[in-house]
Order: structure tokens, then sequence, then C-alpha cells
């Protein structure tokens, strides 16, 4: 078992702006595993439209919306996208994932089954 802190940054680029990005972007787990997110740039979001890696009973029709540092345990086998939302202050405009804009603001989690 590993543990896996995934941080989520604030970056800028010149050619279409600002992106969350989450660091690594690529994760590669295994099942019990253990991962927690983080961001020093503001408050953040991991969504997970097509559900998750981690048992999650506020889930709606899939869907996992993470909003804390909590430590969760993978538990379930899978490829699983995830896009990445950070807002700078409470009067600020959300910065995150937006197809064929800021597809940049997600990541990927591989978690194989059990041999």
């Amino acid at each position: 078992m590993a543990h896996h802190e995934i941080q989520i940054r604030l970056t800028t680029d010149s050619a279409d702006g600002e992106h969350a990005i989450p660091t690594p972007s690529s994760v590669d787990m295994e099942l019990r595993d253990t991962v927690n997110y983080v961001c020093m740039d503001g408050a953040f979001r991991v969504v997970f439209e097509k559900g998750s890696p981690y048992d999650d009973p506020s889930s709606a029709n899939g869907k996992v919306e993470i909003k804390d540092s909590n430590i969760r345990t993978v538990t379930k086998p899978g490829h699983f996208q995830c896009k990445c939302f950070i807002k700078k202050d409470a009067g600020s405009t959300e910065i995150g994932w937006r197809k064929d804009e800021r597809p940049q603001s997600g990541g990927d989690h591989n978690v194989p089954p059990n041999p």
C-alpha cells in the first residue's frame, strides 16, 4: 500500500490563461492505497463525473465531488478521469476544466484489479 498526495496547482500560460493542474496528472494506484488532495492556491474541487476509485456515500448518479484534504482509501478498480477547479478567494471566478478550452485542468487515476 502507498499514499498519494495530489496537489492541485494554479498555473498560467500565455496561450490560454489559467489552469487548475493536478500534480501528478496521471496516477497509477493499487487497491487499498490512500490518497489526499491539497491546494495552496485557494479552495479546490476535484470532480469525478462517472464514478471514482473511492467509496463515497454522497455520490449522486456516479458523480463524486471532493472539496477537502481528507485521506481516502482506493476501493474500486478502473480508469477514472477527474476535473479540477480552484477558486482563489470568495469573490473570484472559479478556474478549471472546460471542455475544448481547458482540458489540462484534469487528470487520470488508474487502478488495476487485484491479480
